[in-house]
């Protein structure tokens, strides 16, 4: 019987390692310091996730790593959050020591004790503090959110009526406008900048439940990511050819073509073929004929110099 229940202990021990670890799902009371506010040019925050990407929202329930920048080495410091309201919704729990770059670039972020998870949702501040003989100073500051499943998609649903406050009434009186080419670049450009204003290219796919237009989804996550630099959204479209010229587009190079590789769709149209449309795509997207030549398929590369030799000019590429 004694064996048994060391076993259980043992067992419930090791899941709860399992899960995160027990220690820091159990957060302090935090520490009682008077706060003062000196905000400091070249010193930032910022937030991580846990595989070191660079994060402004998360889901409610799950972890992030507030880090800092600029902060002289030795110096020590500590985080808190704010809500909406002004309130500290997590106070300083623990305290860091400022590290050289070096040091960073060998030992990485600091993660603590990772108490920073399970919050509410909503919109917060993050604030930095210096801290000496029991007074946390706020250094810097950002903006920080959570959301759930059904904030984020209430938040996008909102995002696009306002950036397309006429479309849903236009498509009601008339709902074969889906084949029309001026409606559709209309809910294209539209649902793009309700994309690049909540940063999110998730927006990119709502054009088919909202406006009834499909097939517009690559264009729009394309266009997001050249106004936004962000090329990790090119992984959300459809085919290879389509990733590559969403990332041609936004880092204005062409190379970005030769890199794709292979997915299911290469049992329909293989790589080299491509290869080929997402350089004739960006050859034509931006009226550089001397591009054609990279072309390797014969009827790509002579129909890539049609267009672009055509007196009107070139059409749409993409």
């Amino acid at each position: 019987m004694r064996l048994l229940i060391i076993i259980s202990i043992i067992s419930l021990f090791a899941a709860c390692l399992l899960l995160s670890g027990c220690a820091a799902k159990t957060r302090p009371a935090g520490l009682n310091l008077s706060i003062g506010e000196q905000i400091t040019p070249g010193v930032s925050v910022f937030v991580m996730y846990k595989n070191q990407e660079r994060i402004t929202s998360i889901w409610a329930d799950d972890y992030f790593f507030p880090q800092q920048s600029g902060l002289p080495e030795g110096t020590e410091y500590g985080f808190r959050v704010i809500d909406a309201d002004g309130r500290v919704a997590m106070p300083v729990y623990e305290t860091f020591k400022a590290k050289s770059a070096e040091q960073i670039a060998r030992d990485g972020m600091e993660r603590g004790n990772e108490y920073y998870h399970n919050l509410a949702t909503g919109k917060y501040t993050i604030e930095l503090l210096t801290i000496k003989d029991n007074t946390g100073t706020i250094v810097a500051r950002t903006n920080f959110s959570t959301y759930t499943q059904e904030s984020q998609r209430a938040d996008i649903e909102n995002a696009v009526k306002i950036a397309c406050p006429d479309v849903p009434d236009i498509h009601a009186q008339n709902p074969k406008l889906e084949e029309n080419a001026s409606y559709r670049d209309k809910v294209t450009r539209c649902v793009t900048d309700a994309a690049v204003s909540i940063m999110n290219p998730d927006a990119c796919g709502m054009e088919y439940q909202m406006f009834n237009v499909s097939d517009i989804t690559d264009t729009c996550i394309t266009n997001y990511a050249a106004a936004t630099g962000d090329t990790s959204a090119c992984d959300k479209a459809s085919m290879p050819k389509g990733k590559g010229f969403c990332k041609a587009k936004a880092t204005k190079n062409w190379k970005e073509c030769t890199f794709i590789t292979c997915d299911l769709s290469c049992n329909m149209e293989g790589l080299d073929t491509q290869k080929d449309l997402c350089i004739q795509w960006y050859a034509i997207e931006n009226f550089d004929s001397s591009l054609c030549g990279e072309i390797k398929t014969d009827a790509y590369r002579e129909q890539c110099i049609n267009i672009l030799t055509q007196p009107q000019g070139p059409g749409n590429g993409s």
